[in-house]
């Protein structure tokens, strides 16, 4: 069965806005605004917070899992599975940090530097440093240049989310046109 063609303005023009309003010297109807509920909603800070929080805890539980040598036993089976491990690891805890602090920064060396990034790159040396000293633990080159390309990776992922003059959130209450 076919459908008849949908009549279209006597120039043949179609005008997918408003047809009626094209040729009529009005001007076409807007359309609705779209309403702060509308807009997908940015994670909130308290959110992000928690959420590194416990994901801070289970990155203590998996480094007391490593100094006592108690990792789970299937991690073997993954070839070279501390390097993606570190990276992936340390990603996710930069990310979170950098955003549940709201990409807070100091000043340093006169230049404004991420605060948690760079604490964490801090801890994240003398951590695997003070791995020499455990008789369960070896400093590794490879493990530490791993876990610093999963901070700059996490720094660069919450950068990508972070307001900036020409995409800051309207106020609250106001309407995007």
């Amino acid at each position: 069965m076919t459908h008849p063609a949908p009549d279209l303005p006597s120039n043949h023009q179609t005008d997918h806005h408003s047809p009626d309003h094209a040729h009529s010297g009005q001007p076409a109807p807007r359309q609705p605004a779209i309403t702060k509920g509308d807009r997908p909603k940015p994670i909130n800070a308290r959110w992000l917070q928690g959420l590194g929080l416990l994901y801070g805890l289970l990155f203590g539980l998996i480094l007391w899992l490593a100094y006592t040598r108690n990792l789970p036993s299937f991690l073997g089976a993954i070839p070279n599975y501390d390097i993606p491990g570190h990276i992936i690891l340390y990603a996710i805890a930069s990310y979170l940090g950098h955003r549940g602090s709201s990409w807070k920064t100091i000043r340093a060396f006169g230049r404004s530097l991420p605060l948690f990034p760079v604490g964490f790159t801090a801890w994240t040396v003398g951590e695997e440093c003070l791995q020499s000293l455990s008789p369960n633990r070896t400093f590794s080159a490879s493990d530490l240049i791993a876990s610093l390309v999963g901070i700059a990776l996490g720094w660069w992922l919450a950068n990508r989310d972070r307001p900036t003059p020409d995409r800051q959130p309207p106020p609250p209450g106001d309407r995007l046109s």
